[in-house]
C-alpha cells in the first residue's frame, strides 16, 4: 500500500482522523471551475439576503420554506413519521400544523445563515436575549474549559455566533460540507467571531482548545452509527444516539453546560439560555450519561417543537436490536 493510498484510523467522533489545522485558509481562486457555480449562486443569494431588512428576509424565506416543504413528498413523509413517533398522542391535524411550521422554519435557516455569515456582529447581538450567563462563568471557573451541549434547532448558526459575545475564547465543532467552497466560506465567516473552528474528527485540536479554558459548542443529537453509539429512547422511541460526549468530558475534564436557543414566537428576536453546569457528569456509564442528556433535550424540544431538526433519520437508521438499558 502506498503512502497516498494509506487509510487513516477512524476519528474520535467517527470518520477519518485528522491532525492538520481546521483553520488553514484556502484561496477562493481554486473554486472558479463550473462545478462550483451553483455554490457561488447560493453565496450570492446569502449576501443579498444579509443586506435585506431582517424581518423582510425572514418572512420571505419562511414562505419559501413552506412552499418547498409542501412539494417535497419525501421530506414531508420523513418529518411526519418522526413527529408521529415522538408525539403519538398529538392529534393528526396538530401534527400536520407542526410540520408546516417546521418547514417554514427550515426556510428561515437561509435568512439566519446569511446574517450569521455576512451580517454584522452588532446586528446579531441586538436580536438576542441571553439568560444564565452566570452559569457559563461557573463552568469556566474550574479552568478546564466548557462544552456547550446543544441540540439542533433551526437558528443554530445565529445562536452559535451569539455565544462569542459571552466569552473571549470560543470554538465551534463542525463537519466538513460536501462543497469545499461552502466549507471555506463557512470557515471564513466563523473566523470573524471564534478563536477557531475545530473539525469533529480532530480530537487533538479539540482537547487543546479545552485546555486553554475555551468554550466549545457541541451538538451531539444527530443520527450516529459509529462505535460510540447506542439505541437510547428519544420520546420513548429507540433512536441511534451518539454517546461520545460523556467520554470527551471524562478525557478533558471540561464542565458540561446545557444551552437552549429559539426564535421568539413573534419573530422579533431570539432567546439563548445557559443552564447550570451538570453535576456528577460524567459518570462511568456513557449510556446512562447520554440518557440524561437526551431527557434534557426532550424538555428543550417541548419548548419550541417546530424549530427542532425533524428531518434527521434517527429511527430509520437504527439497528434491529433492543434499546440499550
Amino acid at each position: 500500500m502506498t503512502a497516498g493510498s494509506r487509510r487513516r484510523a477512524p476519528g474520535f467522533f467517527g470518520g477519518e482522523a485528522r491532525t492538520d489545522s481546521s483553520d488553514e485558509p484556502v484561496s477562493l481562486w481554486r473554486f472558479l471551475a463550473p462545478r462550483y457555480w451553483r455554490a457561488w449562486i447560493l453565496i450570492g443569494w446569502l449576501r443579498l439576503s444579509a443586506a435585506l431588512p431582517w424581518r423582510f428576509s425572514l418572512a420571505l424565506h419562511k414562505r419559501l420554506g413552506s412552499w418547498l416543504g409542501a412539494r417535497s413528498r419525501k421530506s414531508a413523509a420523513l418529518v411526519e413519521d418522526n413527529l408521529a413517533r415522538c408525539f403519538p398522542d398529538l392529534p393528526a391535524a396538530e401534527r400536520a400544523t407542526l410540520a408546516l411550521e417546521y418547514f417554514a422554519n427550515m426556510g428561515a435557516i437561509v435568512a439566519e445563515l446569511a446574517l450569521a455569515w455576512f451580517g454584522s456582529r452588532d446586528k446579531v447581538a441586538a436580536l438576542f436575549e441571553i439568560e444564565g450567563l452566570a452559569n457559563l462563568e461557573r463552568g469556566l471557573a474550574d479552568g478546564r474549559g466548557v462544552i456547550l451541549c446543544a441540540g439542533h434547532f433551526t437558528p443554530i448558526e445565529l445562536a452559535a455566533m451569539s455565544v462569542a459575545s459571552c466569552t473571549p475564547r470560543y470554538a465551534q465543532l463542525y463537519n466538513r460540507r460536501r462543497s469545499r467552497l461552502l466549507s471555506e466560506i463557512q470557515r471564513r465567516a466563523r473566523a470573524r467571531y471564534t478563536t477557531g473552528s475545530v473539525d469533529k474528527r480532530n480530537l487533538r485540536a479539540l482537547l487543546r482548545r479545552l485546555r486553554e479554558n475555551a468554550v466549545v459548542w457541541f451538538s451531539a443529537d444527530e443520527a450516529h452509527t459509529g462505535k460510540s453509539s447506542a439505541l437510547i429512547p428519544f420520546f420513548g422511541e429507540p433512536a441511534l444516539t451518539n454517546t461520545s460526549l460523556s467520554r470527551l468530558a471524562r478525557i478533558s475534564g471540561a464542565r458540561l453546560v446545557p444551552v437552549f436557543y429559539c426564535r421568539k414566537a413573534d419573530d422579533s428576536g431570539y432567546r439563548l439560555r445557559f443552564g447550570s453546569p451538570l453535576e456528577d457528569f460524567p459518570s462511568d456509564d456513557d449510556v446512562a450519561d447520554t440518557r440524561r442528556l437526551v431527557a434534557q433535550l426532550e424538555d428543550q424540544i417541548r419548548e419550541s417543537p417546530a424549530q427542532y431538526f425533524w428531518k434527521q433519520k434517527r429511527f430509520r437508521r437504527r439497528r434491529e436490536e433492543p434499546a440499550t438499558s
